[in-house]
């Protein structure tokens, strides 16, 4: 490969880098702020929280003193659709944000491995390593546990905490995650592939 391809790539890799470090950063950031505001509101009487139930979703809103208002929209296959009066809209609030948050963690401690890799192949020649392989392992399992189990676990704590009505929803499972997953997969036994011509070629000089 030409030495200004080489320095081409290894200027848009760290470009990447760079953006997803601020990603990484921003997420964790947004992170805490959350769980900080779930522990806040807590505290806050439910009197606060308004919930209405649209023909898919909830809209759920909490009211500052200041008139100021946030709210989250939860489709029903996380909160199943009951009767209004059945329904706690703070306990769904919370339960719908803190469970977002802790499964965030998931896509988060995937995106630090994409960073590794890439940091990686900055500092060296060939990205074709066994770390490597092994941080695309960790993103398979990471995407495999979010899209099969993040909705699911939403569902499941709605359940418990909110309607009190246990029931699973399929289309909470998502087949698209699970294909990109695969696919990640066979990409890491590439490298594992790679790593194995990389040391014949380096045994036979």
């Amino acid at each position: 490969m030409r030495q200004d391809n080489i320095i081409y790539l290894k200027e848009r890799t760290r470009t990447i880098n760079n953006i997803l470090s601020i990603i990484f950063i921003i997420g964790i950031i947004l992170l805490f702020a959350t769980l900080i505001v779930c522990f806040i509101l807590f505290f806050t009487p439910e009197q606060g929280f308004t919930v209405e139930k649209g023909n898919l979703d909830w809209f759920i809103e909490y009211n500052l003193a200041n008139g100021t208002t946030f709210g989250v929209y939860i489709p029903f296959s996380i909160i199943q659709s009951v009767a209004i009066e059945r329904f706690n809209a703070k306990s769904a609030f919370l339960t719908y944000l803190v469970s977002s948050s802790i499964l965030n963690i998931i896509i988060l401690y995937g995106i630090k491995q994409v960073i590794d890799i890439l940091n990686t192949i900055l500092k060296s020649t060939t990205p074709f390593n066994t770390n490597n392989v092994i941080r695309l392992k960790k993103i398979v399992l990471s995407i495999i546990i979010y899209s099969v189990a993040a909705d699911p676990i939403k569902n499941f704590l709605g359940c418990v905490f909110v309607t009190k009505i246990y029931y699973f929803d399929f289309s909470n499972i998502h087949i698209s995650g699970i294909l990109i997953a695969v696919l990640i997969s066979i990409i890491a036994d590439v490298f594992k592939y790679g790593i194995l011509l990389q040391e014949k070629v380096d045994t036979t000089f």
